[in-house]
């Protein structure tokens, strides 16, 4: 999937893990992805999460696509922090699976946002 998916190559992300069900993925904030406040912006951070939902939901046969998403940004990622998502499918039903991710701070083990998000598979690849 990586060989098809530019933003995650630009942005410098790292899937480290995939597995049906998991995805583990890595990235270091850079001077261009900080917002006004001079901090990660929060659309960067939610990539990453989504980024882990989707290699965790289509790294079986099945193609999965987002439905819905949200993120609850609790502490700030500075420039030069090294930031991981962890993201594992909680519920399964018919053809949606509930998915929830942690950014951490590679580092230090801080947490820095948690995400939820559920997609909804749409037939095998």
């Amino acid at each position: 999937m990586e060989k098809r998916d530019p933003a995650v190559d630009r942005l410098g992300i790292e899937v480290v893990a995939a597995e049906p069900g998991r995805a583990v993925a890595t990235m270091t904030v850079t001077e261009d992805m900080l917002n006004s406040h001079g901090v990660c912006h929060g659309g960067i951070l939610f990539l990453l999460a989504d980024t882990t939902m989707d290699y965790a939901t289509n790294s079986g046969d099945e193609m999965a696509f987002a439905a819905h998403a949200e993120i609850d940004y609790l502490r700030p990622a500075m420039v030069d922090d090294r930031i991981q998502a962890t993201g594992e499918a909680q519920e399964r039903w018919g053809r949606s699976t509930l998915l929830d991710a942690t950014i951490v701070n590679a580092d230090s083990g801080v947490t820095i946002a948690r995400f939820r998000g559920r997609t909804r598979t749409t037939g095998s690849r």
